[in-house]
């Protein structure tokens, strides 16, 4: 029992030192080694752990998914409006990306199996937009007039295209990020919701 609790316990280190690692320097340019290294353990343990590398980049993914998970629903019990929540999720999305390296997302896509699994999340995730949306449309915040399957279609395809084109290199992910996501937020939003939208926007950027 205490070895299993040992084993699990390496287990989540390994990955949580795994996903820092591979979101700090890029997939491709962190070795199976150098993780066994920062961790002071042997290659051999680590190997006896995960066999590859791509299975502990899945691990490591799903544990960034739950991260994320967690992060909204604390929002969702933080008691805010849409655009309130939307503000804050923005804060928190571009105080991670300072830290990331850009070839991180796009070496996401090198690995069929987790590029699999984050297009099922994403799916999950669709399902649950609409239903934000719904909610914004209530309060006054959101434009009722517009099909968000198509704005949702047409996103997909922008953010595919920011990747492919490697944009990231000329930009940076958190200009890109800040750009695109302003622009689409400002683009559904109605009068009520675009003049609460800058105004907090504007005590972010002063941040």
């Amino acid at each position: 029992m205490q070895n299993n609790s040992h084993r699990q316990e390496l287990k989540d280190k390994i990955v949580d030192t795994a996903l820092r690692m591979f979101m700090n320097q890029g997939i491709r340019q962190v070795r199976m080694d150098d993780i066994a290294k920062t961790l002071s353990i042997s290659k051999r343990t680590l190997y006896e752990i995960y066999e590859n590398k791509e299975q502990l980049l899945m691990d490591a993914v799903k544990l960034q998914e739950s991260m994320h998970l967690k992060v909204i629903n604390n929002l969702s019990h933080a008691k805010l409006n849409t655009i309130e929540w939307l503000v804050e999720g923005y804060r928190l999305q571009m105080k991670e990306l300072s830290t990331v390296s850009p070839s991180f997302f796009s070496d996401l896509g090198l690995y069929k199996n987790v590029r699999d699994f984050l297009y099922e999340e994403h799916l999950k995730r669709k399902a649950e937009s609409r239903r934000f949306i719904d909610e914004g449309i209530r309060e006054g915040y959101f434009l009722a007039n517009l099909n968000y399957e198509v704005i949702n279609n047409i996103l997909d395809a922008a953010s595919q295209y920011i990747l492919n084109a490697n944009m990231y290199k000329e930009y940076g992910m958190p200009s890109l990020f800040h750009n695109f996501v302003v622009v689409f937020l400002r683009g559904i939003c109605t009068q009520k919701g675009i003049e609460l939208l800058d105004k907090l926007m504007q005590n972010v950027d002063d941040k």
